[in-house]
């Protein structure tokens, strides 16, 4: 990955990006997509190139100013995304449509922009959310080499019928202290309303989906450990129970690798945001 610095910037060529100044400040809502696999995340760290800071390098390069980005999400390293939202604000009138166009001319072929609006002055891509989606693919079998980015390879075979009881006894409002991962700091809050929690069957591979209000620290990885791990008749499914009510997390399934999760949405009550 090249680095975005002055000398790759002609100025002239984004000058109509700029409509004009103003004293109020915009806030600019973004819809983004991409392959995490190149990146150590969405958030900035000295470890490798991130998400935050390969879009935030495009978007001051173009605007010629600094600029704070927000996501709903900080998606961990080597997860992907097809519906991340974030938001930036700025004084500058912009021409939406060409700002896209020239970020997604800027950035990396792993990460494009998908949408561009103006947001409400309220609107924050986290704190407004009512809710995230999220994917996962599992295969177990012959795994396709298109997709050893995006696809759990699953080493036992896994009962369909056994891991949809199993997601359904996840869903609800619960604490889900257990799944979140132990090297993370501790969580005030760790009831969730995981109101969506399903499997899908088409030959050897299993799509999972699931929606909930919030999502702790690997939440999800390491609810797709344990169903597989019961599908595969690794786990009893009346372990569940006992692994929510101890509150601690469970080494008896693996977390589930980053490369199968994807953030797929994020939802707003207001049709504004």
């Amino acid at each position: 990955m090249r680095a975005l610095d002055g000398s790759h910037f002609n100025s002239h060529r984004y000058t109509n990006v700029l409509r004009g100044f103003s004293k109020l400040l915009y806030n600019i809502k973004c819809c983004l997509a991409y392959d995490g696999r190149d990146f150590y995340g969405w958030q900035k760290t000295e470890a490798g190139p991130s998400i935050e800071s390969t879009v935030q390098d495009v978007i001051e390069l173009i605007l010629q100013h600094p600029v704070k980005l927000q996501a709903a999400s900080r998606t961990d390293r080597g997860v992907h995304a097809q519906g991340q939202i974030i938001n930036f604000f700025t004084p500058k009138e912009l021409d939406l449509s060409l700002f896209r166009c020239s970020c997604n001319r800027l950035l990396p072929p792993s990460i494009r922009m998908l949408q561009v609006e103006i947001a409400a002055d309220d609107f924050h891509p986290s704190l407004s959310t009512i809710g995230k989606t999220y994917t996962y693919e599992v295969m177990h079998g012959i795994l396709h080499p298109l997709k050893r980015h995006t696809v759990w390879s699953y080493a036992y075979p896994l009962d369909l019928q056994l891991m949809q009881k199993a997601t359904h006894l996840c869903t609800g409002e619960r604490n889900f202290k257990a799944f979140e991962n132990v090297s993370a700091s501790m969580t005030s809050n760790t009831i969730c309303n995981l109101s969506c929690f399903e499997v899908m069957q088409i030959d050897n591979h299993f799509h999972f989906e699931l929606y909930g209000n919030r999502f702790l620290y690997k939440m999800v990885r390491n609810l797709i450990g344990m169903v597989c791990a019961i599908g595969s008749g690794q786990l009893e499914i009346n372990a569940i129970e006992s692994i929510f009510a101890s509150e601690k997390r469970y080494n008896a399934f693996p977390c589930a690798p980053a490369h199968g999760l994807c953030l797929k949405s994020v939802a707003y009550t207001n049709p504004e945001n």
